[in-house]
């Protein structure tokens, strides 16, 4: 202690129990993975990650390749949204472990981190959450693939061409929920979940927010394939947003909807329920602040005023 106060190197004394001693046990077995001078590298290129996804047997497997996947330079745009792709392949259902239980009668459990035992499905279950937590770490929150900033044009049509907006069509995809009445999206919490899991639930909403004010500032053309695909995707959107309770976000686009959006409104207003009861009287619902009512009055309002003579 003293030579370490004086600033001299102490050198540690070999640390022994009685009865143990290198000599008993002779030395390390000479295994050549326990060299030092092994060779240990990552996958150098997409294709070697690819093939080793593909290749991926065990639970190792597949939670290294999740883990370092987004880890590899990826100058192609096209093989890096098909990288996200198969990320979403394999996330799919991340939200309930249900989604992959298979009916066969096997209740065959496996040992997982030390003592604990886990069934096939939560042993899936997990490394679907591993590829969700993997894509809003990385796809969902880099500046590669940001939305709303700079030329929202350009943006959007890339998004398009290469078939990420499409991606995420498909990934957060709705559903009806006959119990409630209420559209669902598939793969997308409504509200944020537990501590481990609430950053990565932030990210996604504002990678969708963000995506939404991209996709409602884009100036449609006619006989336009991305304007055909965005035509689809404000749709997409619009039941997205009304699901987190975010229908806000498009105050400023209310009077411009073009009339599939306004009856789009229109069927996610008649959707409600009160009290158990579904409610389809407009103006029950606007008079009761019902967003999507609200906007479909307000593109009516504005619709009437443009007709000749209303002015």
């Amino acid at each position: 202690m003293n030579d370490i106060l004086a600033g001299g190197a102490a050198v540690p004394r070999a640390y022994t129990l009685p009865g143990i001693t290198p000599a008993r046990f002779g030395p390390l077995s000479p295994n050549p993975l326990c060299r030092s001078t092994a060779e240990v590298r990552p996958w150098q290129t997409y294709e070697e990650w690819r093939a080793a996804m593909q290749a991926a047997a065990s639970m190792g497997d597949w939670l290294t390749c999740l883990h370092y996947g987004f880890s590899i330079d990826c100058p192609d745009q096209g093989r890096r949204v098909e990288r996200i792709r198969i990320y979403m392949a394999v996330a799919n259902g991340w939200m309930c472990e249900d989604n992959f239980r298979i009916n066969d009668g096997d209740s065959s459990t496996f040992a997982f981190e030390g003592s604990t035992r886990k069934t096939r499905a939560q042993l899936r279950h997990h490394i679907a959450r591993k590829a969700h937590a993997m894509l809003c770490l990385n796809p969902f929150c880099k500046d590669y693939l940001a939305i709303g900033r700079g030329d929202i044009d350009a943006h959007v049509q890339n998004l398009c061409h290469f078939g990420y907006l499409q991606a995420l069509m498909t990934f957060y995809c709705p559903y009806p929920c006959e119990s409630t009445g209420y559209g669902k999206i598939r793969n997308l919490p409504r509200n944020t979940s537990g501590p481990g899991e609430r950053d990565h639930n932030e990210k996604v909403r504002v990678l969708i927010l963000g995506l939404a004010s991209s996709l409602f500032q884009y100036p449609l053309r006619k006989n336009c394939g991305v304007s055909n695909v965005v035509k689809v995707a404000r749709l997409w959107m619009i039941e997205v947003l009304s699901y987190l309770d975010k229908l806000h976000v498009l105050d400023r686009e209310a009077e411009t909807l073009s009339e599939d959006e306004a009856l789009k409104m229109r069927e996610i207003a008649t959707r409600t329920r009160i009290d158990g009861v579904q409610v389809t009287d407009l103006r029950v619902l606007f008079a009761s602040g019902n967003k999507a009512a609200v906007f479909y009055n307000r593109w009516f309002i504005a619709k009437e005023l443009r007709k000749p003579g209303k002015r």
